[in-house]
């Protein structure tokens, strides 16, 4: 009898907890999305050699380095527009180039990012000058640029022989 007991509150705490467990809205992906990018740019930042930070395969592409930058500077770009604020992410792709400053700069742009970012909902709108937009397609064009640069990266990171966070087990 009492293992029956358990068992059925079990049970009714399991069905309990499932029916509190709302789908995903396209937001929650725009956000696991955010998250997940910049893990891949993060970890694959850590994982190459501090003297790949400017390798550049041909003279008209940006280096290593300066693709994280990049992706940094504008991730502040868009997470100030989100914010409404001045952005404080201004010339990183310029400024910083060793692979400790670049590591940092990328754990920093997340951190101001991801409050905003968890913040938005599907109908949030973003001031930008005179026009508003979805924040929902803020966030996927973030998502989408960061990506498109990883891409990049990872390219960079297969010439030199390493194993990019995305592929890793």
């Amino acid at each position: 009898m009492l293992f029956a007991m358990k068992l059925a509150l079990s049970l009714l705490a399991f069905s309990a907890a499932a029916f509190a467990q709302q789908p995903p809205t396209l937001m929650t992906q725009a956000q696991t999305g955010f998250t997940r990018s910049h893990d891949y740019v993060l970890r694959s930042a850590i994982k190459m050699p501090a003297d790949a930070f400017s390798f550049q395969p041909t003279p008209q592409v940006r280096t290593f380095g300066a693709l994280i930058g990049h992706i940094v500077e504008t991730n502040y770009y868009f997470c100030s527009t989100m914010k409404g604020e001045e952005n404080p992410g201004k010339d990183i792709e310029k400024t910083k180039t060793t692979k400790d400053a670049l590591v940092q700069a990328v754990k920093d742009v997340q951190a101001y990012c991801e409050p905003v970012v968890k913040s938005m909902g599907v109908d949030t709108k973003v001031k930008n000058g005179t026009r508003e937009l979805p924040g929902l397609g803020v966030v996927f064009n973030m998502n989408a640029h960061t990506l498109e640069h990883y891409g990049n990266m990872t390219t960079y990171m297969r010439i030199k022989g390493i194993v990019p966070a995305s592929s890793e087990n």
